[in-house]
This record gives C-alpha cells, sequence and structure tokens, in this order.
C-alpha cells in the first residue's frame, strides 16, 4: 500500500463525491471547511510517513515498532480532530444564529402587525380551499398565514411548512443559503474525518501484517 495510492484514495473518498456533499460556495464556512480537510489529507501524509520510518528500524522489536506508529497515529488523529470539533461546535453556535434570525423574519414586528396579520389569518381560515388558495396568491396574505400556526389560516402541515420554505427562499436566500453551507461544511468534515481514521487504521494494520508474514523472527 504505497503512500501515493492510499493518498489518492483517501483523496477520492474525501472530494469525490464533491457533486453531494462538497459545498460549493466561497463563504467563511466553505473556505475553514476546505483547509481542515486539507489537514486531514495532510495528517494522513504524516501518519504513512512515520509508519514506514518506524517500520523499517530493525533495532527495535516488532511490538515496539507498532506500538509507536499507532501511537503516532492516534496523536496525529487527536490534534486534527480537535480543531475539527472545535469548528463544528462553531458551525453549530452559527448555525443556531442563521435560524433564530430567520424564525424572527416570520414574526410580526409590533401589535398593529399582529393585529393585521390575525385578521389575514381568520379570514384565509373562513374561505373554501379553492378561493384560499387563491388569497395566498398574495405575498402579504401568504405572509401572514406562515407567521402563526397553520390551523389559524385553515392549513394543514405540509401546505403552511411548503409555503414558509417558499417564502424563506425568495426573501431571506441569503439566510437559508448560510443555513444550508453550514450543514454542506459539518458533513463534509463529518466524512473527512471518517476517512482519515478509516485508512490511517487499515494502513497501519495492513504493514503490521506485512511484517508479521516477511519476518515473524521479528516480533
Amino acid at each position: 500500500m504505497k503512500r501515493n495510492d492510499i493518498t489518492r484514495e483517501l483523496n477520492l473518498t474525501v472530494r469525490g463525491q464533491r457533486a453531494e456533499w462538497e459545498p460549493k460556495s466561497q463563504s467563511a464556512a466553505a473556505r475553514t471547511g476546505a483547509q481542515l480537510v486539507d489537514r486531514l489529507i495532510g495528517t494522513w501524509g504524516q501518519i504513512h510517513d512515520y509508519t514506514v520510518k518506524v517500520r523499517a528500524d530493525e533495532t527495535r522489536p516488532l511490538l515496539e515498532r507498532e506500538r509507536l506508529a499507532s501511537e503516532f497515529a492516534n496523536k496525529a488523529i487527536k490534534s486534527v480532530s480537535d480543531s475539527v470539533e472545535q469548528a463544528s461546535r462553531e458551525m453549530i453556535a452559527q448555525r443556531k444564529r442563521a435560524q433564530e434570525r430567520l424564525e424572527a423574519a416570520f414574526t410580526e414586528s409590533d401589535q398593529l402587525a399582529a393585529m393585521r396579520g390575525a385578521e389575514m389569518r381568520t379570514m384565509l381560515r373562513s374561505l373554501d380551499p379553492a378561493a384560499r388558495a387563491e388569497a395566498l396568491a398574495d405575498p402579504a396574505v401568504a405572509k401572514a398565514a406562515v407567521c402563526g400556526p397553520a390551523a389559524l389560516s385553515g392549513m394543514d402541515a405540509d401546505r403552511h411548512r411548503h409555503l414558509r420554505d417558499t417564502i424563506a427562499v425568495r426573501d431571506h436566500a441569503d439566510i437559508v443559503g448560510e443555513i444550508k453551507d453550514l450543514d454542506a461544511v459539518s458533513e463534509w468534515l463529518y466524512k473527512a474525518g471518517n476517512a482519515l481514521v478509516a485508512h490511517s487504521t487499515a494502513f497501519i494494520d495492513h504493514e503490521a501484517t506485512k511484517v508479521r508474514t516477511e519476518a515473524p523472527e521479528a516480533i
């Protein structure tokens, strides 16, 4: 298992599904994610090089070489994992703030707005489905509907949720985009971290098996 082969495989694992889950924006979160993924891949290189070096040191017993390789890998993975965890915590907090801003956008700002919204919701509740659908074509009425529970506008939960999501994308695309981007980066880092652990563990186990097979007397 040569370094270039596994580096290429790790890159494919981490970046090969780019169309599915690597964020495409140039946001701060995406840049942080890219930097950490590059560091994860660089950590793999460090683990590989140290493992090869210590395995070649025939002045040490095999078990000691295995221990040193494993300890180095664990320390390297923990270091980068701590950075990923810290970034993930910051992204969770950022996502929470973005979600709160989005919720605030669907809260009627004052008593007068609340009264007008209540009147529109009462009106919608009194209409038959066809008339309600026609009334909801008015952006102000639609916004009033999603500022209250679905039942107050005579709507089912799915229709109400869909309408709210539509308005959110239309009127608050920046916040919606930020939330989606943070989710994508978090998923990206999670998959990249798992890939690093899996590939490093597989490599160390492979090298240990190879040495035991080729030179059992070194144990």
